[in-house]
């Protein structure tokens, strides 16, 4: 298993000088595939992280086996109304990491526990220590996003979307939405889940990850 953190996230290098944007940060996945010289390998990618890995999927459909998806942002064309939204929540979401930022991790660690209690401490830590590395830089350098009804039909492989019951970026109606539009695959929800369905749900998570993994292999 091969987890690269994105530019500007983790240990990858801040992105002054770099850019970021969406189809940058699926050239740099390309990069990496190509460049580890892996043979069509599963890619998984949550949130941000999908939303790279379907524009990978539809732009280099030579390197990619098959496609999972958890909770990525599929959302409708953003109205200039809409846009201005974004915007105004985006910066709300930089303050937010700014502050979180200037607390420690065991401070961060507990303040989750209490909104996530079924996280295990493990996974408390890991997202602690991934919000205070984020490059807040990131949040003024964002690009509009394709549409992804466009990237969907485009994708050859096999597809698995995973999305939750409570709180989530895909809900019923945009699950059937891409459903109908992908060439093989399936949407699957997961219960008791909200955004991070993993540390949610690690239990039915990884049931269906698990699965579609194995039919995919079985082939």
């Amino acid at each position: 298993m091969i987890l690269p953190d994105a530019r500007g996230h983790g240990q990858s290098s801040r992105i002054a000088g770099m850019g970021f944007d969406n189809q940058a940060l699926a050239e740099d996945a390309a990069s990496l595939i190509s460049g580890l010289n892996l043979n069509r390998p599963a890619v998984l990618g949550h949130s941000m992280g999908g939303f790279t890995a379907l524009i990978l999927a539809a732009t280099h459909p030579e390197l990619i086996g098959c496609l999972l998806l958890e909770d990525p942002p599929l959302a409708p064309p953003l109205t200039p109304e809409m846009e201005a939204v974004r915007g105004t929540g985006m910066q709300q979401w930089a303050d937010n990491l700014r502050r979180m930022q200037g607390q420690s991790l065991e401070e961060l660690m507990a303040a989750e526990h209490v909104r996530s209690p079924r996280w295990s401490a493990a996974e408390l830590q890991y997202w602690a220590e991934s919000k205070q590395r984020v490059d807040l830089d990131v949040f003024s350098a964002r690009s509009p996003r394709p549409v992804w009804q466009d990237l969907m039909q485009q994708v050859e492989c096999p597809v698995l979307l995973l999305y939750g019951d409570n709180r989530t970026l895909v809900d019923d109606s945009i699950a059937q939405e891409a459903a109908a539009l992908w060439k093989q695959g399936q949407a699957v929800q997961i219960e008791h889940a909200g955004h991070s369905i993993r540390r949610d749900n690690a239990v039915d998570y990884l049931e269906a990850v698990s699965g579609f993994l194995s039919d995919y292999y079985a082939d």
